[in-house]
């Protein structure tokens, strides 16, 4: 399913393990260590880009929600869902 995800975060491209995955949030485990409340941009693959709100940070884990603008965000989601079986 989706192992990895390209986190951008301070201008750079960061390979992160993805822990975690729902339509509405993802949780990584990666070096970057973000604020709580930090926005970073998610790339995952065959999916696509989603801005993302950093929720909680214990490093290596960090728990993101997605952000994306209403009809950009339905569509994704819907397709998230069905790649994940929900």
């Amino acid at each position: 399913m989706f192992d990895e995800a390209v986190v951008v975060y301070e201008g750079r491209g960061v390979t992160s393990r993805v822990r975690a995955l729902t339509a509405h949030s993802i949780s990584i485990q990666s070096i970057i260590e973000p604020r709580p409340g930090e926005t970073v941009t998610v790339f995952l693959d065959g999916l696509g880009r989603f801005d993302s709100r950093v929720d909680t940070v214990k490093p290596p884990r960090i728990d993101l929600s997605f952000l994306t603008d209403t009809q950009e965000r339905w569509r994704r989601l819907q397709d998230l869902r069905k790649r994940l079986g929900v």
